[in-house]
């Protein structure tokens, strides 16, 4: 599925659907290798929102963080995904991980 920054900030972009997956999940593959690269923070928090301070409290980390939906690699999806946004030190997108809360 294309990314869509406007889908990906909208209130039904974390609805899980059918196949128990969110519209922020079918996106991350565009997203990661066609909108993050060559990307700043300030690019990164334009075209995704705010960071969630779930996996950083003080939102002022080294990296940004946002909930995708249902953990997807268990049986039982009782966590939740999350992608991490990591940045080099000139503060342009470097990679990011899955990570499950």
């Amino acid at each position: 599925m294309s990314f869509s920054s406007e889908v990906w900030k909208s209130d039904y972009a974390l609805d899980i659907n059918d196949k128990s997956v969110t519209l922020r999940q079918k996106m991350l593959g565009d997203l990661i290798d066609n909108h993050l690269p060559n990307k700043t923070r300030r690019d990164v928090i334009d075209i995704l929102g705010e960071s969630s301070n779930k996996m950083d409290p003080d939102r002022d980390g080294p990296s940004l963080s946002y909930p995708t939906g249902p953990q997807r690699d268990s049986y039982m999806a009782i966590d939740s995904e999350w992608l991490i946004v990591t940045f080099d030190s000139k503060g342009y997108f470097k990679g990011y991980s899955l990570q499950s809360d």
